[in-house]
């Protein structure tokens, strides 16, 4: 599935501008962060046009099935899947400096807190035999990763201005739930 058309940026007084230099393309996955925006095309590449010279660029990174950016805009949260595992990766605006975070048979539900130190996502492995499904959180400052709720599959999880609670949202297709965590954590790591 891909979307025709291009793409379109709106503004909070509901103004709406089609995006120049994008009018012939099918785009999967936008983000707009800081004068550029990202999109992934129907090969799952993603790509970065500066919004003010329209230059397109492409990031060397394909199988893009989503993308975070970090609340500062200077990196980004990719996850990718190859048909076999998903994997949940940190990099700068340009698609350099990786770091793996995670990697399962699915990852989603991917957010960053406030303030840039957590992570939370939804992580579904299989083990011994046996699929599970988490909500895990990864502390940047730390490097250290803990899951926080078991069988739970959220599709959308969101933080708290002061990044200290995360609410989680689940649904089987009928029933939709909203749950809150509260995280409490030091800075004296």
């Amino acid at each position: 599935a891909s979307y025709n058309g291009g793409a379109y940026v709106s503004d909070t007084s509901g103004n709406v501008t089609f995006v120049e230099g994008l009018k012939n393309e099918s785009l999967i996955v936008t983000d707009k962060v800081s004068g550029f925006l990202y999109y992934t095309l129907p090969d799952e590449t993603l790509w970065k046009m500066d919004l003010q010279t329209r230059e397109k660029v492409s990031l060397g990174l394909s199988n893009v099935y989503s993308l975070s950016h970090s609340p500062d805009g200077r990196e980004i949260l990719v996850v990718q899947s190859d048909g076999a595992k998903f994997t949940l990766s940190l990099f700068d605006t340009d698609g350099g400096s990786h770091a793996l975070i995670d990697e399962g048979q699915e990852i989603g539900a991917v957010s960053w807190s406030p303030d840039q130190r957590m992570i939370a996502y939804q992580l579904k492995n299989d083990a011994d035999g046996r699929t599970s499904s988490g909500l895990y959180v990864h502390d940047m400052l730390t490097g250290e990763t803990s899951r926080i709720a078991v069988d739970v599959a959220p599709y959308a999880t969101t933080w708290s201005p002061s990044g200290k609670e995360l609410v989680f949202n689940e649904s089987d297709g009928t029933t939709y739930n909203s749950s809150i965590v509260y995280l409490d954590f030091s800075l004296d790591q």
